[in-house]
């Protein structure tokens, strides 16, 4: 007999029950999703308890999934991304999130655009993430007042957009000098108003900002 209560074949019966505030986001079995697009956005639910049992195995799609959720800070550290492929805006301006992601293996994510922008209170490591199939991560930190995690190691060699990347990045001065960013074609004001020493700067960005 399932231990869970609910188990939903398609994202809109997803949706029904977690709308329903009354149901344990525990009980429900989402084995069966694949795309978790949207679904928590804007909603002021405050309480997420059980959201760190979901089966998130075969999930392709997070864009958007926590966006604007004011309240949500759950610990989902122990959930399977490995078929994920876009992550953008996931947690855009979730502002009370500050959660342990550094052992999400996210090696098939290819766009990570957005995805803590705003998150202010956001600074978790995550300097052992897989990113080299990241082609946009425009925007991926902008206003992340309190990150500065060392993600010197990060493997960068495939991204072709940075833009506004780290804009208000207050408390960031991480060594990047050594990031692959050949690829780059959009690089448009990546450290604006973020406190970093030139010489933690990737090598290229002034051949790249002219």
């Amino acid at each position: 007999m399932s231990k869970y209560k609910y188990t939903p074949k398609t994202k809109k019966e997803l949706i029904e029950l977690i709308e329903d505030e009354s149901i344990y986001l525990g009980d429900i079995d989402t084995k069966y999703i694949t795309d978790m697009s949207y679904l928590f956005a804007g909603c002021t639910r405050k309480d997420f308890s059980g959201i760190e049992t979901w089966n998130t195995s075969n999930v392709e799609n997070m864009s958007h999934m926590f966006a604007n959720c004011e309240f949500f800070n759950q610990d989902i550290s122990g959930w399977d991304v490995g078929n994920v492929v876009v992550m953008v805006s996931m947690f855009y301006n979730c502002t009370a999130f500050n959660q342990p992601l550094g052992d999400w293996d996210v090696g098939n994510v290819e766009d990570m655009a957005r995805m803590f922008a705003g998150c202010e209170n956001f600074n978790q490591d995550i300097s052992k993430w897989n990113v080299s199939k990241v082609e946009s991560m425009a925007s991926m930190f902008s206003g992340c007042k309190s990150f500065n995690q060392n993600i010197s190691k990060w493997n960068t060699s495939n991204v072709e957009d940075m833009a506004y990347m780290f804009w208000g990045c207050q408390a960031f001065n991480q060594d990047i000098s050594s990031w692959n960013i050949n690829c780059v074609e959009i690089i448009e004001d990546m450290l604006e108003n973020c406190p970093i020493d030139n010489s933690n700067k990737p090598k290229n960005l002034k051949k790249l900002s002219v």
